[in-house]
């Protein structure tokens, strides 16, 4: 065995160098028979103490011949710790400035009352009964002056009258207190920063004759009585005024800001009257200039042109008449644009009772149209709110108008009836439906490059129109291409006119319904 083998038994105490033999184990339980120790490797594996990686010099760790050595101790598990979010930074409380001037007020009366309690009863000999009740009504007069200042000017001059009054020595400044002319000026300052200056005025006049009729109390004391009283007025006065000055500064500002905002005011309407009549010079110049164009051509055509049969006559006829509506409806919107009050709009407006002419013009222009009506709503038995029909003559023009341009000659149905609804009870039910129009009736360059509406097509200012016309009222309407490819408009309008003064009052929750309404 090599010297850096370890002896794998134990050395019993001998002979100097002498190996001992293991002792034999006896009878279980016999005293001094060791146990049984595991052998510390496997059998027929000598431990080896060339550990490869082992530098020279370092202690030999004890390794089997298997390549097996002990395993060396594990970290300590340290659970991850979840990331902590930032604290938010702490709003910092800033205090009103009323709350700022109510503390400095009061902290201002305690300290005062504090000292001249015992300053009136123990040196002017005030009794102490009477030196607390005069106190309280020093100090708590500049508490009552910022709201009741002509209270606070009563109750400040009791003191003024009463300490000398009360008073059994005068050795100290006399009529005026320490405690007293400061409470007084503090009195004044209250007033004069929060009413006109006639009042501070009087009430600094009211205090210095006060002080003047009670310091003939004691006429011995003439003359400090009257240094007293110059130095209240000569302190008294500039700080009345600096706080005269401060509101008046004040005061200045407020109306300042005052008169920005009418000016502010003044300004937008200027632009909004401006912005009204560009619109009206725009119309006037475009619009205006080629209706009377199409008006002067349709009802010169018959002398211009020789020869017309009574059908196409009847035809520029129709289409003069049109014309010079037309113009009229421009004449009427252009006045309302140009007025800076509203007052054109209280001009008269197409009822139900028109829209029989609205079907009319539509088979004129091509359009076979059936129209039902149910009875009483055109005669005016039913009780039919004028905003109600008229958002219904517009609605039923609107979709009309559509059917002219985008489904020509198109057989359209229009009905118009009471219904109920879950939502608005009573309601005017509006249907325009139309059929599919055909390929071959489509006049070239109307409907023949225009994709059919879809169900979900609100760009359009007609269809955005007919919608915003049902949702101030409150009503709902829903419109869409059908499977056959034509196109339906449906509109419910209430007929109670409490709704519709409700929905006038909430606009914008009747238009957030309209917007949700599924189309």
């Amino acid at each position: 065995m090599s010297d850096s083998t370890v002896p794998s038994a134990p050395r019993a105490s001998g002979a100097p160098g002498e190996p001992s033999a293991p002792r034999a184990s006896g009878a279980p339980g016999e005293p001094g028979t060791p146990a049984a120790r595991p052998a510390p490797y496997p059998p027929g594996v000598p431990p080896v103490s060339d550990v490869p990686g082992t530098a020279p010099g370092d202690a030999p760790r004890a390794t089997h011949a298997s390549g097996l050595q002990p395993t060396a101790p594990l970290p300590p598990v340290t659970r991850p710790t979840a990331p902590t979010a930032p604290r938010a930074p702490r709003s910092i409380y800033v205090p009103r400035p009323g709350v700022v001037a109510w503390s400095i007020l009061s902290v201002l009366a305690a300290a005062l009352f504090a000292v001249s309690v015992p300053l009136n009863a123990g040196i002017y000999g005030v009794p102490v009964a009477a030196a607390f009740l005069l106190g309280v009504l020093q100090c708590g007069s500049i508490l009552l002056a910022v709201q009741l200042p002509k209270a606070a000017i009563v109750t400040s001059l009791i003191p003024v009258v009463a300490v000398p009054l009360l008073a059994q020595a005068v050795d100290a400044p006399w009529p005026w207190p320490v405690a007293g002319l400061i409470a007084q000026c503090a009195v004044l300052v209250v007033i004069g920063l929060r009413n006109p200056w006639r009042l501070s005025a009087v009430a600094w006049a009211l205090s210095v004759a006060a002080s003047v009729v009670v310091s003939v109390a004691h006429v011995d004391h003439l003359g400090g009585a009257i240094t007293s009283i110059i130095l209240f007025a000569s302190i008294s006065a500039p700080l009345l005024a600096l706080a005269v000055l401060l509101a008046q500064r004040e005061n200045a500002r407020e109306q300042l800001h005052h008169e920005r905002q009418l000016t502010a005011a003044e300004q937008g309407r200027r632009e909004l009257v401006e912005e009204r009549n560009r619109i009206a010079r725009e119309l006037h110049d475009v619009v205006a200039h080629s209706m009377s164009v199409i008006q002067v051509q349709a009802t010169t055509a018959p002398y211009r042109l020789p020869g017309m049969d009574a059908a196409t006559t009847a035809e520029f006829t129709d289409i003069a008449a049109s014309a010079r509506a037309a113009m009229r409806e421009m004449r009427r919107l252009l006045g309302v644009l140009r007025e800076d009050d509203t007052s054109g709009e209280l001009a008269p407006q197409p009822q139900l009772s028109a829209v029989p002419e609205l079907a009319t013009s539509a088979r004129r222009a091509g359009v076979p149209v059936s129209l039902e009506i149910e009875n009483g709503l055109t005669d005016g038995t039913a009780q039919v709110p004028e905003t109600t029909a008229v958002a219904a003559y517009r609605i039923v023009q609107e979709a009309l108008s559509n059917v002219i341009r985008h489904a020509p000659q198109a057989p359209t149905a229009v009905r118009i009836e009471r219904a109920a609804d879950a939502t608005l009870g009573a309601a005017l039910h509006l249907t325009i439906a139309n059929d599919a129009a055909s390929r071959s009736t489509v006049a070239p360059g109307v409907g023949s490059d225009t994709p059919p509406l879809a169900a979900t097509d609100s760009g359009g200012h007609g269809l955005l129109g007919m919608r915003e016309r049902a949702a101030l009222l409150g009503g709902h309407i829903r419109f869409g291409s059908t499977d056959a490819g034509g196109y339906t408009v449906e509109a419910w309008l209430p007929l109670d006119a409490a709704g519709i003064q409700t929905a006038a009052t909430h606009p914008a929750d009747t238009a957030s319904d309209a917007e949700s309404e599924p189309s």
